[in-house]
């Protein structure tokens, strides 16, 4: 979701909107396609949504890791609603390089929705380093990644790498990141639990 027209306009005529209700709508979203075991859990992913608009105003802005010990936990539904009502989303993305992190921060400010985080572990060591670098440093404002431009002869540049991040996998995270994100674990439905399948495109249903 971005500041579009109508929204800019709403704050320009000064139009109140009551955040309570922000976040009960958003609280319902969640708790409607959504199993979760803690009440928390909703809650908190409600806020976080919320919050991505006001990120630049903190200092630090910690990150969501979603785990799941498996499959159809409803990771992927939760990334999708991530990335509708979030400041700026990307779409769900997979198999991210860390040059294509800083860069979309950099460029857009965006909320990163990284899935299949546990693929890193299975690239070579520079590219899980470089990812690592930005997710280790990217909690905190002002935090930059310098990278020589050699099609400027060789100039340093140092691009932002502070944005809200959403992160999911079945693996866990590495310590540093772990210390960094706020951890909601997933588990598959029960037969008594079962919600109704969320769609991001309308068209799909």
């Amino acid at each position: 979701t971005t500041l579009n027209t109508d929204i800019i306009k709403a704050f320009r005529n000064k139009e109140v909107v009551d955040p309570k209700l922000i976040y009960e709508e958003i609280l319902g979203i969640y708790n409607t396609y959504i199993t979760f075991e803690e009440s928390w859990q909703p809650a908190l992913l409600a806020m976080y949504c919320m919050t991505t608009y006001l990120y630049p105003i903190f200092s630090w802005f910690p990150y969501i890791h979603l785990n799941s010990i498996g499959k159809r936990c409803g990771k992927s539904s939760v990334l999708n609603i991530c990335a509708g009502l979030c400041f700026n989303a990307t779409g769900k993305e997979v198999d991210v390089k860390g040059t294509h992190l800083f860069r979309e921060i950099q460029v857009n400010g965006s909320t990163m929705i990284l899935d299949e985080i546990e693929k890193l572990r299975d690239k070579d060591n520079a590219v899980s380093s470089d990812m690592f670098n930005v997710l280790n440093a990217g909690f905190e404002k002002g935090a930059v990644v310098p990278r020589t431009n050699m099609d400027k002869g060789g100039i340093l540049e140092y691009f932002n790498v502070y944005s809200p991040k959403i992160l999911a996998g079945i693996h866990e995270l590495g310590s540093t990141i772990n210390d960094r994100a706020f951890k909601i674990t997933l588990l598959r439905q029960r037969t008594d639990q079962k919600k109704p399948k969320f769609y991001k495109d309308p068209m799909e249903q």
